[in-house]
């Protein structure tokens, strides 16, 4: 059916109205729409037809972000009264009106909140999802909109609490806490993903975590503030650690992870993880020292896809622990970026040997003083000569005749342009493929990237 709607574009300029194809389409495929809309977006929707003009408080979405009550400063005025007490008055005034404007729109930021939130009753439809974005001030004001949020059992929630001031160590009120009282019971019984920033999180969370969200599978920690010990969920499969507060992002040594559905792991800035089970169900990881060390990746010794960022060599060798250097039998590929790798690539020759279903490698920045990471530049060609010699005896030594890295297709290297690649090529040399040339290779901004690929 054609609809006509005054905000519907003209055709050609001749004064006709062309035919309103989106409001023509199911209520279902509009929800759908406006579900990626704030709803302070989608309730402005309301205003371009009779089609739209309820439409908006179906949407099985709540989405507040006082991002968008901010008003950007106004511009300074060119001061035309130069004279002491003009400036004085001037600069009082405009501090006073900013002071009601900023007021003004935190009252507007409350009442929509508010609509937004009490549009319940028992007949309500679950939520999909329950975003709220909010400055660390106004967050004690959002805590009745979570809790009428999560009275609606969303599948998906979604906190952000902007702090402006995350190093403040004395004033943890700009730290607020997730609300646990609210995480239990019905209130949880959907929820699968959550995703939370800027918040305090303390054991009351954990414990809420292991009790309260039978079904939580994907979370993502962000810029939190960590004061738990342990984490521990039966059904959650994709985890997220990224902390950056300029290390008060935690309060404790070591965190230990209990996860033992754990398909997806991804640690950035994260405290030091210890895995209390073997979680061989891992597919992909991502792990940031001093995140890891040698004793996490005996856990995930199942992964298909690994990649390690800034670890130091004695995090990766096993120096005679028990245990060993664990065999990635499922690993696919493997990424090691601004990594250790040991004086004559001895990590790299543990992985290449302990990996042999590996088909793609990726080294990056792991070029350091001019040779690989881990060995000392020599200054003469005499003495580079030596080096070199030496470490092809070391090599032959140390290292087994061959790798076998029967499913090998790529080895991709990016590395500044001026650094040597003596003792990677020694390592490379032992796998026992063919190369396929020529080689590619690149130089762009004064690193260099090499492509290296095997029949």
């Amino acid at each position: 059916m054609d609809m006509e709607t005054p905000a519907a574009s003209r055709d050609g300029g001749r004064g006709r109205v062309a035919a309103d194809r989106l409001s023509a389409l199911p209520d279902h495929v509009l929800l759908n729409v406006l579900s990626c809309l704030t709803s302070l977006q989608a309730a402005r929707t309301s205003a371009l037809s009779r089609r739209w003009r309820h439409l908006w408080r179906a949407v099985p979405c709540i989405d507040i972000d006082q991002s968008e009550f901010l008003r950007p400063p106004r511009p300074a005025a060119a001061d035309l009264r130069p004279t002491r007490v003009h400036a004085f008055y001037d600069a009082a005034k405009e501090e006073h009106e900013r002071l009601l404007a900023s007021i003004e729109l935190r009252d507007r930021f409350e009442d929509l909140g508010d609509r937004l939130s009490l549009r319940h009753d028992a007949s309500s439809p679950p939520l999909d999802a329950l975003r709220l974005r909010v400055a660390c001030d106004d967050f004690r004001a959002a805590l009745k909109w979570i809790r009428r949020g999560l009275a609606r059992r969303p599948a998906a929630l979604f906190l952000r609490c902007d702090n402006d001031y995350p190093e403040d160590k004395v004033k943890d009120r700009r730290w607020p806490c997730f609300p646990t009282a609210y995480a239990a019971g019905s209130f949880t019984c959907r929820l699968r993903t959550l995703r939370l920033s800027g918040l305090r999180l303390t054991r009351e969370f954990a414990d809420a975590l292991a009790a309260g969200f039978p079904v939580l599978e994907d979370m993502q920690l962000q810029e939190c503030r960590c004061e738990l010990r342990r984490l521990a969920s039966a059904s959650l499969k994709k985890l997220s650690i990224e902390f950056e507060c300029h290390g008060l992002a935690y309060k404790f040594d070591e965190l230990v992870l209990m996860a033992p559905s754990l398909v997806s792991l991804r640690l950035g800035d994260a405290p030091p993880i210890t895995m209390q089970c073997l979680t061989s169900s891992v597919v992909e990881a991502t792990l940031m020292h001093r995140a890891g060390d040698l004793g996490v990746l005996r856990s995930l010794r199942g992964a298909r896809t690994l990649k390690l960022f800034w670890f130091s060599r004695t995090a990766l060798l096993d120096d005679g622990e028990p245990g060993g250097f664990p065999v990635f039998g499922n690993l696919r590929t493997l990424l090691l970026d601004g990594c250790d790798v040991g004086a004559q690539c001895h990590v790299l020759r543990r992985f290449l040997g302990n990996a042999p279903g590996l088909e793609t490698l990726t080294l990056r920045n792991c070029l350091r003083s001019g040779v690989f990471s881990g060995g000392s530049a020599p200054t003469s060609r005499s003495r580079k000569r030596k080096a070199s010699a030496k470490r092809k005896r070391s090599d032959d030594q140390r290292a087994p005749a061959a790798y076998p890295c029967r499913n090998l297709k790529l080895i991709e290297l990016e590395f500044e342009e001026d650094h040597a690649l003596s003792e990677l090529a020694g390592a490379l040399r032992d796998i026992s493929k063919e190369v396929v040339h020529p080689i590619e290779g690149s130089v762009q901004d004064g690193r260099r990237t090499i492509k290296i690929k095997y029949t």
